[in-house]
């Protein structure tokens, strides 16, 4: 610290002095503080010329100890010199203490209990427990097989085992366990049952006679009947099913007749479970056309199984076939020309008929931004009867002319996004035999890709001013490293090496999201040397959920920055001189911005979901004051170093006054 002279009394000097280890307790006139004493920025009278000594007071560090699986309690330990530990008093069953441990599994700095410490540093120690052995006594259990044949080893064990698995038989009889006695009144033992072997004893295998089941289902038909069981060969059960328009004609072991047959009433020598389906001969039953006012004439169809119906043959002057009902009027089942029809009833269906009429579009297909190498879908659908047929087509002239696209003739039209297809226009057209309809158009925009910008980019002419309005996003923060999104518009920056700008931030500081408005010259080193300049957050406060405008303004040589948070009540203005400007484009953006140390690198994207921009106006020479498609337009996507998307913008809408950006990554 310097020297401090005065001729009258004045406040000594900060200390800035600082020990490791030590805290700062004054001045004294002696180093051993056995002098004339000072607090920190006391008055001194300056009446005769002194040195003062600083004063220490060494700092106070706490020991923590941990249980570490066992019980009890212990104080911290505080202390500011090197002192023994305070001896362990926690506990463990079946366990001994043997020391202490920086890691709770041992792998760090050990202590003895009482061992010394310099308390130069706060610790956490875990206390270390070694488990106590305890030998016990060896038992066997013997397996008698109970009439049963076979052998099985003894069995032997000091602490709790699972018994050996059965490896005894007996004919006619399953095994149903162990039991400690051999008429089973003893204790019961399932098979591979842990037992505990604290004593010796014999195990007596059970058995079970064989009683075997069979099950009888209905397979499709109705009813119940009991199942039967037996040890020995019997007559099946009498069949009591039934199925509507099908005879019984046995069973089967497998329900599509697959498996071994059975005749009613047919002897089974009971020796397994099984399940028998009754098997079902269908009866044939009939359906009959009826033309229901057209003309022609349709063969009687019969069958005894789902079968598809026949094909209409029969016509009516001015309508169309549109299937089959049960009633003339409609009012009963319907079935569609071909469809499948049970065979389960005779049945008479009625021709329907529907006049015809002409295409009309019920979904038009819409517009869409579609990244370079993704799959661009069109959608579209008509009403009309016959039911109409779709052709697409392409217009690449902006609608002075259209082409067929050989092939594409579906409901939906997919192709893939390049830039040779930018801006082209798709149609669907409709044709019956009444007429043709033909959809709205839907445009493909195919942005251009850069690696922090996302949004429309007005290029061709010399531009004076762009504003916008948006409403600040949400952002969610993952919880780690800093996430950075901007939303702004502004004057050059597409073929410019300057850019002047305004807008607001949204951002992540690990977990806690912040939201700011800021201005920028950038490329001006005269403004903040060129980098963003933030706004006073306590000043000019912004929420998400906020209405926002901005705009940049070029009169002469002047740029006029402004920002309005409607909903908070604020507006921020300033004006700049910037010579010789380039106004080459204006643009609407939301941007991955660059992270600067001394060299600027692009961070990573904060999740800010979508941002609506609205009401977008842009000035240039060459069109007056419009929308941002006056001069030549260009959609831009945001995409990582690997190619990977991290926000795309929507179609413009509203004569190209509004969007919408989406963030899709943060890298």
């Amino acid at each position: 610290m310097p020297s401090e002279t005065s001729s009258s009394a004045a406040a000594l000097t900060t200390n800035v002095l600082t020990r490791t280890g030590y805290t700062f307790s004054g001045w004294n006139t002696a180093a051993n503080g056995s002098g004339t004493a000072y607090a920190d920025g006391a008055n001194y009278g300056f009446g005769a010329s002194v040195t003062l000594y600083a004063q220490w007071s060494a700092d106070f560090f706490a020991v923590t100890f941990n249980a570490n699986g066992g019980s009890g309690s212990m104080t911290a330990q505080s202390e500011n010199s090197m002192t023994a530990l305070s001896a362990n008093s926690f506990a463990y069953a079946g366990y001994i203490f043997s020391g202490w441990n920086t890691q709770a599994n041992g792998s760090g700095t050990s202590y003895g209990d009482g061992s010394s410490y310099s308390f130069s540093a706060a610790l956490a120690l875990y206390a270390q427990w070694t488990a106590v052995s305890v030998v016990a006594n060896t038992y066997t259990v013997s397996f008698n097989a109970n009439g049963g044949a076979g052998s099985m080893s003894p069995e032997s064990s000091n602490t709790g085992a699972s018994l050996s698995a059965n490896a005894f038989g007996r004919s006619g009889y399953t095994f149903s366990g162990w039991n400690t006695q051999a008429n089973g009144s003893g204790t019961g033992y399932a098979d591979r049952a842990s037992y505990g072997f604290g004593a010796n004893v014999t195990l007596y295998a059970q058995w079970a006679v064989d009683v075997f089941s069979v099950t009888f289902n209905a397979n499709g038909g109705t009813g119940s009947m009991a199942g039967e069981s037996s040890s020995s060969t019997r007559a099946l059960s009498v069949d009591t099913f039934s199925d509507s328009g099908f005879t019984f004609s046995g069973w089967n072991t497998q329900a599509n007749g697959g498996g071994t047959a059975y005749a009613g009433g047919a002897n089974y020598g009971f020796g397994a479970n099984v399940t028998l389906y009754a098997q079902w001969s269908a009866n044939f039953f009939a359906v009959t056309f009826n033309a229901n006012g057209g003309s022609g004439s349709m063969t009687t169809q019969s069958e005894n199984t789902t079968t598809a119906l026949i094909a209409n043959s029969f016509t009516h002057s001015g309508f169309t076939f549109s299937g089959w009902n049960t009633q003339a009027n409609g009012g009963g089942t319907a079935y569609a020309g071909g469809a499948n029809y049970g065979f389960g009833a005779n049945v008479t269906l009625y021709a329907q008929w529907a006049a015809a009429s002409v295409p009309v579009v019920t979904l038009s297909p819409t517009s869409q931004v579609v990244g370079n190498g993704n799959t661009a879908t069109f959608s579209a659908s008509a009403s009309g009867n016959p039911a109409p047929s779709v052709q697409w087509e392409v217009s690449s002239n902006g609608g002075s002319s259209w082409s067929v696209i050989n092939g594409a003739t579906s409901a939906s039209y997919s192709l893939t996004s390049t830039p040779f297809v930018n801006g082209y226009e798709y149609e669907a057209v409709f044709t019956n035999s009444d007429g043709t309809a033909t959809s709205a158009v839907a445009q493909l925009t195919v942005p251009t890709v850069s690696n922090n910008w996302a949004g429309y980019v007005d290029t061709g002419g010399t531009f004076s001013a762009v504003s916008a309005k948006w409403v600040v996003p949400t952002v969610t923060c993952s919880g780690t490293g800093t996430l950075l999104a901007v939303q702004w518009v502004g004057i050059d920056g597409a073929g410019s090496s300057t850019v002047e700008q305004d807008g607001t931030m949204t951002s992540c500081d690990g977990s806690t999201p912040g939201y700011s408005a800021w201005y920028e010259m950038y490329g001006d080193a005269s403004v903040n040397n060129g980098y963003m300049v933030g706004l006073s957050t306590s000043q000019y406060h912004v929420s998400p959920g906020n209405s926002m405008t901005a705009s940049v303004l070029l009169t002469g040589d002047q740029w006029t920055l402004k920002i309005v948070d409607t909903t908070a009540g604020w507006t921020f203005s300033t004006v700049i001189t910037s010579s010789a400007p380039a106004a080459v484009s204006a643009e609407v953006i939301t941007e991955n911005p660059g992270v600067c140390t001394g060299s600027c690198s692009e961070g990573s994207l904060a999740d800010f979901g979508l941002v609506t921009y609205t009401n977008i106006s842009v000035t240039s020479s060459t069109t007056g004051t419009g929308s941002i498609t006056s001069s030549t337009v260009m959609a831009v996507e945001c995409n990582d170093s690997s190619n990977v998307t991290m926000m795309s913008p929507g179609i413009l809408s509203g004569g190209g006054t509004s969007f919408t950006d989406t963030w899709i990554a943060s890298s």
